[in-house]
Order: C-alpha cells, then structure tokens, then sequence
C-alpha cells in the first residue's frame, strides 16, 4: 500500500477517535420525554417537571415509576390533579395552581415540585429564582452565575425546569407607532451546559428537553453586548417591565413562541425568565 494512502487512513482514524472524544464528553443519556401534545395546549410546565425527574438522579427517576398511571402523559396528568388543583400560591390561593388556560406559573411550579418531593419522602427541597441582573452586576457576571446555578443542580443530579419568554413588537393603529410586548411562556427542561466558560466568553452552550417538540434540542444562551431590549418581570398579577439587558437570551433552532409570526425585518428576544433547582 502506497505510503501516501497509509497517512490518509491513519489522519482518518485520528479524526475519527478525537470526534469520538467529543462525543463522549458532551453526551447526555438519552432518556424517555413526555410530550403536552396530548395532554394540553399548555402542560409544558407539569411535563417539563416529569422530564426533570425523567432525566434525574436515580432516585428521581425511580420516583417516576411509582406515579400511577401506564404512560408518562398518565402520569403527568396524575400530578396534575394531585398537586396541580392545590390553591395557587402565586395568585394568593384565589385560584388552582394549574388551569387548563393558562398553565402553570414559575411560583407556583415550586410548590408543585416540592409537594411532590415530600410526598415521596425526598429530604431536599426545589428552590426557584427569577434569572435577572443585579443592580450592580456586569453583563459577564450575570452570565456567569446563572452559568453556576445550572451546573451546579444538574451536577446534583437535577436538571433545571426553566421558565422562558419571548418578547417583539407589536403596530396600534390608534397611536400609529409600534410598541414592545411579550409573545409568549414555556417551560423546558435544561439536562446539561458547557462545563466551562472561558475568561471572556460570553455565552454558554446547554441542551434542554422541550415537552412542545417532544425532544432533547440545543441551544445557547448569550448577553446582548450590542442592544438594550425591555422584558417583563413578575407574572400576569405582578408583573414589571425592566431594561438595561436584566435578562439573558437564547438562541435556539427549535424555539419558536410566536417569534415565527413576525415579520422578518422585527426584532425578537427569547430571555431566560426563571429557574426551578436544587441548590
């Protein structure tokens, strides 16, 4: 064999091993995904917290198995009535945590979480902290500790429900001006990040599973160096408008929450808004 071939084939190996390095490191363990298409227009927030102890430590995961129910979609729909028909913390009691038209808030998915967790004798607890800036953190700060906050939970074997929102413009034809507005919630299941950030980087790479596609997708969440945008605070009954960049973006191919309605010349944020973790 011609030496010139030889070296193609052993570059080829090499490739094909260092590829396989990566592959590892990076690899999440597929596991199974509820899906809230057969459930509801908006159970993300009871499937993402399924898929939370789906994709868990072991002691999450076995707590799965003991939801009656045959199927997963079952079983989310059991915790529903268990925990998600429990007065509303977040609406001081005045409604269920759960409705069928509105779904779950990111207060009350605490609640929901940790109810669960004490039902089934699991001594830790699920604390939850809306993702914005502080008055005096600088945009590579922020990044960076919600950066730890991940790392830290799903290290401890609890992949992070999170709350997300997207955000665009809107024309009234009364004031004929265009005005800024929020599109639309969900929640997803963050499974894994970048181990690492480099001195100056910012933005960090994360896989989530989402209950709209029924997958494991990818995505990356970044500061907007370049523009301010405003985002909303708070829930329906509480909310505020806050700017200077509080919350950090996402970038993800498969995210849509009516961004896709608008025109292409608009533009669109999708912030991360909430995080439901083990501390």
């Amino acid at each position: 064999m011609p030496m010139r071939k030889v070296s193609f084939i052993v570059s080829l190996l090499c490739i094909g091993a260092f590829a396989a390095v990566l592959q590892g490191k990076d690899r999440v363990v597929k596991r199974d995904i509820v899906s809230q298409k057969s459930i509801g227009e908006y159970a993300c927030g009871p499937c993402a917290f399924v898929n939370c102890l789906s994709w868990g430590s072991p002691s999450l995961r076995a707590s799965v198995k003991k939801i009656k129910g045959k199927t997963l979609e079952d079983k989310v729909k059991k915790l529903i009535e268990l925990y998600g028909a429990k007065p509303s913390e977040g609406y001081a009691k005045k409604r269920p945590r759960y409705e069928e038209t509105s779904g779950l808030t990111w207060v009350d998915m605490v609640y929901f979480g940790n109810d669960f967790l004490k039902d089934r004798g699991i001594n830790w607890r699920l604390k939850g902290q809306y993702l914005d800036r502080g008055e005096k953190e600088t945009l590579g700060a922020h990044l960076r500790r919600v950066h730890r906050r991940y790392q830290k939970s799903i290290k401890k074997g609890v992949p992070v429900v999170t709350s997300i929102r997207s955000f665009g413009p809107y024309y009234d034809e009364e004031k004929k001006a265009h005005f800024w507005k929020g599109l639309a919630g969900h929640w997803v299941t963050v499974v894994k990040v970048q181990e690492t950030l480099a001195e100056n980087e910012k933005s960090f790479w994360f896989q989530y599973v989402d209950p709209f596609s029924g997958q494991l997708e990818h995505g990356t969440v970044y500061f907007d160096e370049a523009r301010n945008f405003t985002a909303i605070k708070g829930d329906s009954k509480t909310f505020k408008w806050v700017g200077n960049r509080a919350f950090l973006c996402i970038n993800a191919p498969s995210l849509r929450l009516y961004t896709q309605d608008q025109k292409w010349y608009f533009r669109t944020v999708i912030t991360l808004n909430y995080a439901v973790y083990r501390d």
